[in-house]
This record gives structure tokens, sequence and C-alpha cells, in this order.
């Protein structure tokens, strides 16, 4: 599903008093972001999911409606993670993971970013809700943080709900652990944290954590969602809450250096990536999502593990914003094998076939709305990749497809192989409702645009065609040589201008694909995004060998993955022999 990954408000630092005493005239800023895990994998169905984002779409909606009322930031994510961790699908209170022994330990942690305030439980058995025993610690200076049986006898002093350990169970969990337990030798990489970050109209800011930590971990381990500076950090500049591999986020700090960052000027957005860069380049098989909010209003959220969910909302957007995000980034700094000042590629992370490479452009908007030189240029560098990686592999043809303009990935296609169109059938015979325009492009090339008869404007489909002998003889696209190449990607780009000038089309709507199979005449093909994913937010399977059409949704994370740097260099070498 589409979700912007930054949220600005006007750069407005004055503290904002008590909302009542406020004049009529001024619009309080106020910013709420959640999140219920990073994670690998997806445990559910297509109803769970719904009802998923469902749930999380109405918590961020309450939480905005307390922001407006002038709630304090600090009891807003208190409610919201408590609201959490009563939802059994997430591993934080009920729903928490199962230790080595067969019984939960939870743990969570606040901090008030307006005095710095920070408290923490851990090792919890019997606390409904971890989060409210956090909040209930700031009422007094000590202690700061509490663990194990002492931690459990302080809510029960406090009035806080009490269960049995048992209530925090679901028959998912308690089932896998079943299934498991007699094959684990250490604890499962399985994610999942609960959190929240808030700035209210106050101007101060808070953020909280809680989980249920891993499966099968060691009994009285604590990770990294209740330490200040790795797994959570609020104070008057920025809030930050983490989730994902909890010693690699304990060990590289997150939380602290991404706050640091902000603090010597960083945006929020550049600091937050370059922390979970930071993260993944000290522990490679580590993966983390972080969400953040800037005191400005700004929320950032990005994630290298293959899913996150999340939802936001802000008094500068009518939008509220939820659901189940995959990668924001997409490429690993280990992995990279080339980089020029436009783009960088290497091994993909998430493949769905063997030798797959992401590129990842740098700009900040479709690399399809370039200027016609850049345009040029950067699918110059696309074929200099290609020409790589077909060397590497011994392969005489490799494919392209890009999800709305960002994320481009290249595959191999082995030369055994007959490539065949994504669809079976030409979209005239699939859908006779549709229309059809053409327009003539320069060097033979032609633009097929169908669109709903009913909606003129609303494309779902655009091809580019030619009858030129160079490339009906050719291997494929990325193979022709220099001149014809120059020549096919000007029709692109003229294409592009098409559908964004004629048509208004938003060019983030399609997906791109330069086709495998160029002996019909076909170039590439622009298709419209659907709000339907095949696999999403479960794994796209990976194949071995080309099944004969393409995909942008990410596969399981590679297997070998501590084993692709000596790939990276080796692609890495036949790229500069190409070049």
């Amino acid at each position: 599903m589409p979700f912007p990954i930054s949220q600005q408000t006007p750069n407005n630092n004055s503290r904002m008093g008590d909302i009542s005493a406020l004049d009529n005239a001024v619009k309080p800023k106020y910013s709420v972001a959640l999140h219920a895990g990073a994670a690998e994998s997806w445990f559910g169905d297509a109803q769970t999911q719904k009802n998923t984002e469902a749930f999380l779409a109405n918590l961020i909606k309450v939480a905005e409606q307390q922001l407006m009322r002038g709630t304090t930031s600090i009891d807003v994510i208190t409610d919201i993670v408590a609201a959490l961790e009563d939802y059994p699908q997430f591993n934080a209170g009920k729903g928490s993971a199962v230790n080595i022994d067969g019984f939960h330990e939870l743990e969570a942690a606040i901090v008030n970013g307006e005095n710095s305030e920070y408290r923490a439980a851990a090792c919890l058995s019997t606390t409904k809700n971890p989060i409210r025993l956090a909040h209930s610690m700031l009422a007094q200076e000590s202690p700061c943080f509490l663990v194990g049986p002492s931690a459990d006898a302080f809510a029960v002093k406090n009035g806080l709900e009490i269960v049995k350990n048992e209530y925090f169970s679901t028959p998912s969990r308690k089932g896998y652990w079943e299934a498991k337990i007699k094959e684990v030798r250490a604890a499962s990489e399985y994610h999942g944290t609960v959190g929240a970050v808030a700035l209210d109209v106050h101007g101060n800011l808070a953020a909280g954590n809680s989980t249920g930590g891993l499966m099968f971990k060691s009994v009285g381990r604590i990770g990294d969602t209740c330490v200040v500076g790795a797994g959570i950090w609020a104070d008057g500049e920025v809030a930050i809450a983490c989730s994902g591999s909890g010693e690699a986020i304990l060990k590289a700090t997150v939380a602290s250096r991404a706050a640091c960052d902000v603090r010597n000027g960083k945006s929020i957005g550049k600091a937050i990536e370059d922390a979970l860069l930071k993260s993944a380049d000290l522990f490679p098989t580590s993966s983390c999502g972080i969400i953040g909010i800037y005191k400005s209003g700004e929320i950032s959220i990005h994630c290298n593990s293959r899913i996150f969910a999340v939802a936001s909302a802000s008094s500068v957007s009518s939008t509220i914003n939820a659901g189940i995000i995959p990668s924001t980034i997409p490429l690993m700094k280990s992995l990279v094998c080339y980089e020029d000042d436009l783009l960088r590629a290497g091994m993909s992370k998430y493949p769905t076939m063997p030798n797959q490479m992401v590129i990842e452009w740098k700009g900040y908007s479709p690399f399809e709305t370039l200027e016609r030189h850049l345009f040029l240029e950067y699918l110059q560098a696309m074929r200099t990749i290609a020409k790589g990686l077909q060397k590497y592999c011994d392969v005489k043809r490799c494919a392209l497809n890009s999800a709305a303009g960002r994320q481009t990935s290249i595959f191999p296609i082995p030369d055994e192989k007959s490539p065949k169109s994504n669809e079976v059938a030409s979209i005239e015979e699939t859908d006779s409702g549709l229309t059809l325009q053409t327009h003539d492009l320069e060097s033979g090339y032609q633009a097929s645009f169908y669109s709903k008869s009913s909606e003129q404007y609303l494309l779902v489909k655009v091809e580019i065609r030619t009858s030129n002998p160079s490339l009906n003889t050719s291997p494929g696209f990325l193979s022709l040589e220099i001149d014809a190449y120059n020549e096919a990607c000007s029709a692109l780009w003229k294409t592009c201008q098409i559908l964004r000038g004629e048509f208004k089309q938003d060019l983030n709507s399609f997906t791109f694909e330069i086709n495998t199979n160029s002996g019909s005449g076909s170039l590439a093909t622009f298709s419209r995004l659907t709000s339907t994913a095949l696999h999403f937010p479960a794994p796209a399977p990976f194949h071995d060998t080309y099944p004969g059409y393409l995909t942008t949704e990410l596969g399981r994370r590679a297997s070998n993955l501590l084993e692709l740097s000596a790939i990276v260099d080796r692609v890495s070498n036949c790229i500069r022999e190409v070049v």
C-alpha cells in the first residue's frame, strides 16, 4: 500500500501553552505515529491483515483526537501502546512470545521528552500492561528501571491490573512453541515490538515501547525495547521508537545514534535512514524499523525489515495513514556493486530469483519524471549494470521492472528460457471495455494507451512497440547496441511525457517493465498499480529459474545473506569490465 515516509509541518519551534488558552485563529500542531512490529515473517491470512490494518487506523484516529483535545504526549503514547498490548496479533502483552522454558516475560519503557524522564520494567510475568507500569513509575524519582518479581510487585502496589502468565498466550503462539521447542537451539529471529511517538499541542515529545521479546529467548533476557538510547529515545528535539533485531539494535545504539544526528543538523528522515544502514553494516543479518517525530512535527518512518506495521497522523494532514508497509531501504551498503551520482545498485536482500539486483534511485521523484538527458543517463547506467550482471551469470538477456519509479530490479534470464509477457493474452482480448489511443514516437516506435471507456484518463496500461529490425533480433532491450538503445530510451522518455502531459497521470501509480522478449516488437509496458498484492504481506515465492513473469514484490530474506559479499565483489568486477 502507498505510505508516505515523511510528513512535514511548518518550522515553528515556539512553546504553544495550554490549548484552552490559545486564540481560535491559531491551530496548534501535533503529530503521532505508532508501530506494531518490524518483521521478516507474517502470520495471518488476508482477513487478519484487513482486521489488523483497520485496528491500527482506528487506534491512530483515537490518538489524534486525544492530541486535538490537548492530552499530553506522554499520556497519548501510553494509551496507544496499552491498546497494542491488548491486541493478540502483536508480540506485546496478549500474544507475547514464549521463552525457552515455555512462559512469558514482558518489557516496556517510556520517555518524556519534556524533562528526559525515563522509566522501564522488564522480565514481567503478571503485569497485564507493562507500558502502564512504566508510566506509573514516572510519579516518583526512583527507581528508573525495575526487573522481575519486584517490577510485578510494584504494579500491584500501584493498583495496576494483574493477570496469570497464561493470559499472555495465544493458540498460535503456544502451538508454534510446542511444535518447535525440541529442535530449538537458540532464540528465534521472529521480531515484534509495539510502540508510539507523539508531539502534543504543548510542544512536548514522548516515546513508548513494549514487547514480549524473542521466541525461545533465554529466561531473563532483556532486549533493546526497554533500554534508553537503544530502542527508545525522546528529548526536546526528537522522539524515536525502534523495532526489530533486539541484540543488534541494542549493540548499535540505534535510537540515540539517530537522535544525535538530528541534534547535529541532519533531517530526521536522513538520520533514521543512516542509523538503520549503520546497524545493518555492523550486523548484516539484522533488520530494524524506526518511527520518529521531530519537534517541528515532521514524521519519519523507515525500515530495512521486509514488513513494518505502522500508522500516523498529524495536524498538517487530513489523511490518516495506516497499514503494513514493505522495506523502505531496499539496499544494504555491504551489497552495493555499483554507484554513481544518480543511483546505486546491489544484490537484493529479498530476491524472488537468483542473482537479482536492486537499483536505488537517489532522487526524490520517479526517475520517469527526469529531464531527457538525465533520463537517458539513468537508463545508460541500467544498461551497464545489466551487461555486468549478464557477464557474471553468463546469460544473454536481463529483464527490468520498477515500482512507482523509485525501486527497480534487474533479473538475469537464463538463455534456455523462452521469456513471455506477464499477461497471457493482450489487453484488447481480455477487456473489451477499454479504449485505445496510439501515438507515433521517434525512430519508428509507437505507444498504445489503454484506458477505461467510462473514464478516458484512467489509464490501465501503456505499451511501447516497434518494427525496428535491430530490436526484433536482439536478445532484449538491455542488450541493444548503443545507438539503438539510445533511440529506444528516447521513445520511453517521450512516452513518459505524454503520460504526464496529455493524460495527466501520476507516474507513482504505475509499474514500469522492460520486456524480456523483443521478438514481438514489444519494448516496455507501464501498468497501473493495483491495491491488491498477490502475496504481501507474506513474501513472494522464490524461483530457482525464471518463472515467465516478473514481480515488484519482496521475497524472503536471502538465505545466503552472509555469503553475498563474495558475489558482490565478482559482480562489481564484471560491471567495471563492461564500462
